[in-house]
């Protein structure tokens, strides 16, 4: 937001709405791609990656909300990176880059997403999109690490009378295309928001 159209209509916002405006918009101004790349080498410490982190910059791929990293190596189809946080959403490759984005778009990262379907879809098409998920299970030899399981198709009725709307903390990912399928046919719509904090 340019200065001039802040202080241009001043006069009718309170200061504190002023003030907000010029520094989330101060915010977004000092993220680089300098701190991109530190945001990435910090989530590989996390992972225990000794990874160099080299790229073609001249295939980033940069929106207003977030940069795809193009980092692409066996089983990587390189990061995209929020610039509001920061967060590095890992890539898989098993998707393509377009579903990679729309999903990232749609709130549907590479991890544990809440995903809550709207009211009112059709069990058939709920049990299609549930039966790519994957859920997450503690490790019997160390409770405090996950890892995720796909539903078997004796469980997906079992999960589906459990947790229907609303699937928290769910690896959604791979349904991603099917999810996209369902929303251009017209079939669902839901929310997503990913979900860190294991509840």
């Amino acid at each position: 937001m340019s200065r001039s159209l802040l202080t241009q209509g001043s006069r009718h916002l309170p200061p504190w709405l002023i003030f907000d405006v010029r520094q989330k918009t101060m915010q977004m101004a000092i993220r680089s791609i300098q701190d991109v790349n530190e945001a990435i080498r910090r989530r590989f410490v996390v992972e225990g990656a000794n990874i160099d982190l080299t790229y073609d910059a001249a295939k980033i791929i940069e929106s207003e909300a977030w940069w795809y990293i193009p980092f692409v190596w066996f089983g990587c189809g390189g990061f995209i990176v929020d610039k509001k946080d920061l967060y590095v959403n890992w890539l898989g490759s098993a998707l393509k880059l377009d579903d990679c984005i729309w999903g990232h778009e749609h709130g549907i990262i590479c991890g544990p997403v809440d995903f809550a379907f709207d009211d009112g879809i059709d069990v058939a098409v709920v049990r299609r999109i549930v039966g790519r998920f994957k859920y997450y299970s503690p490790k019997r030899s160390n409770p405090a690490e996950v890892f995720d399981i796909w539903y078997t198709e004796g469980e997906i009725d079992d999960a589906i009378r459990r947790q229907y709307p609303l699937f928290r903390r769910h690896l959604v990912w791979f349904a991603i295309p099917e999810i996209r399928a369902a929303i251009e046919a017209g079939e669902i719509s839901f929310s997503a928001q990913r979900n860190e904090n294991g509840a």
